[in-house]
């Protein structure tokens, strides 16, 4: 039998992985969500954002992984299985440290970044299909609406009509880059604050982890 307090951070140490493992899940479906929908403007882009999305979308399945392993060893009392669980967290949280860090730098600059890939990208005479499916994923025109075509006809990706014949100037969508920019934003602040409180909780559970093993051991050495 255990005392309250060891029996406490047992199950808050079992509980909490189980929390875990839903937040693995939904890291790895934001991390799916933004390389589904970064592929559609990729060429527009000279950096490759594809390769965040891909480590998103990894932590996301090793966190799942290894807060079953954490759940395993506090159920089975395994020591080996606490301790690769206690290592996989600190790497983990260095991991996601990094990704935060580099998420928050983009973010700090994002309009004025966003906004010049979006200008370099476009040409209002020839859009490159690339261009086009961006406008039409995000339901948008040109750089900063319909004037950015000037005397040349619309796109039928600038309005919600695929005609082109019927696409006017008044009927189009507003442009791209204050919407894609807002995006960029938003589903960026998101990821960063979901990064951020879990590596606070990688690292208290890292913790409590280490606390299991030592009572483990001792009560061997005891016995």
């Amino acid at each position: 039998m255990c005392c309250v307090g060891e029996c406490i951070i047992k199950y808050v140490l079992l509980l909490g992985n189980l929390i875990f493992s839903i937040v693995g899940l939904v890291i790895l479906g934001l991390g799916i969500a933004a390389h589904v929908q970064l592929q559609e403007i990729t060429d527009l882009i000279p950096i490759n954002l594809s390769i965040i999305s891909v480590g998103i979308i990894v932590l996301g399945s090793f966190v799942f992984i290894i807060a079953f392993l954490a759940c395993c060893g506090a159920i089975l009392k395994s020591v080996w299985m606490l301790i690769t669980y206690s290592i996989c967290m600190l790497i983990m949280a260095g991991v996601k440290i990094y990704l935060a860090v580099v998420m928050f730098n983009f973010l700090s600059d994002a309009q004025a970044t966003v906004t010049g890939w979006i200008s370099n990208g476009f040409n209002s005479e020839n859009p490159s299909p690339a261009f086009l499916g961006m406008q039409t994923l995000f339901s948008c025109c040109g750089t900063t609406g319909s004037g950015s075509y000037g005397p040349n006809p619309l796109p039928p990706s600038c309005c919600p009509s695929t005609d082109q014949n019927q696409c006017q100037a008044e009927d189009a969508f507003g442009g791209c880059s204050d919407l894609v920019a807002s995006w960029f934003t938003t589903y960026g602040g998101a990821v960063t604050g979901i990064l951020i409180g879990v590596i606070v909780f990688e690292l208290v559970f890292m913790i409590f982890a280490c606390h299991v093993v030592n009572t483990i051991r001792n009560r061997k050495y005891t016995a």
